[in-house]
């Protein structure tokens, strides 16, 4: 009698546990900074911030996950053959990159690609970016923020993040405490 019971309390959890639904889903975020074009000569430095809070499917700190983000930097040459044009970035107060060389109209139509830790990104949804010339002069067309993560569902603050049972699952909850006293009510009898 106990197997039986056993057996139909165990077809009870397998059948909760199927219907549970995803609460995320696989989500882009995209901040687009898009300046009129203008020339940044050495040593000048230029900062801007991407935003990917914004909006009615912005990011929501705390509730939705980030997994990997990259950043599309659009610069162009000048074409001053004499003068060499090297830029280097940093990131959220962090070091310095590398300086990297600027040449010809390549740049415009082939962003800088860069990657990096994700980790602040999630903390506000904010990214500080700073841009320096460090040798030469050229333009700064703009950048695109790419941002790759899950999207929490039924979630609209931070300060709500529980998830609700749907009602199937309630339901079947209910009939398996339903059977557990009808099964310990027939031992009984």
């Amino acid at each position: 009698m106990f197997k039986a019971i056993q057996k139909k309390v165990l077809g009870v959890v397998a059948l909760a546990a199927i219907s549970f639904n995803a609460n995320a889903i696989p989500f882009v975020w995209t901040d687009a900074y898009d300046p009129v074009d203008f020339k940044l000569s050495a040593p000048t430095t230029h900062g801007y911030t991407h935003n990917i809070t914004d909006g009615p499917y912005g990011y929501r700190p705390g509730i939705d996950t980030i997994y990997s983000a990259t950043l599309s930097i659009f610069l162009y040459d000048d074409l001053d053959l004499w003068q060499p044009e090297e830029v280097r970035f940093s990131f959220d107060g962090g070091a310095w990159t590398p300086s990297t060389s600027v040449s010809g109209l390549s740049s415009l139509l082939l962003p800088q690609i860069f990657s990096f830790d994700a980790a602040a990104l999630a903390l506000d949804g904010f990214i500080n970016v700073l841009i320096q010339a460090t040798s030469g002069d050229f333009y700064f067309a703009g950048s695109v923020l790419t941002v790759f993560g899950d999207r929490e569902l039924g979630v609209s603050s931070p300060t709500a993040p529980t998830n609700i049972p749907e009602p199937a699952t309630l339901g079947l909850f209910g009939l398996a405490l339903l059977g557990l006293g009808a099964a310990a009510r027939r031992k009984k009898a």
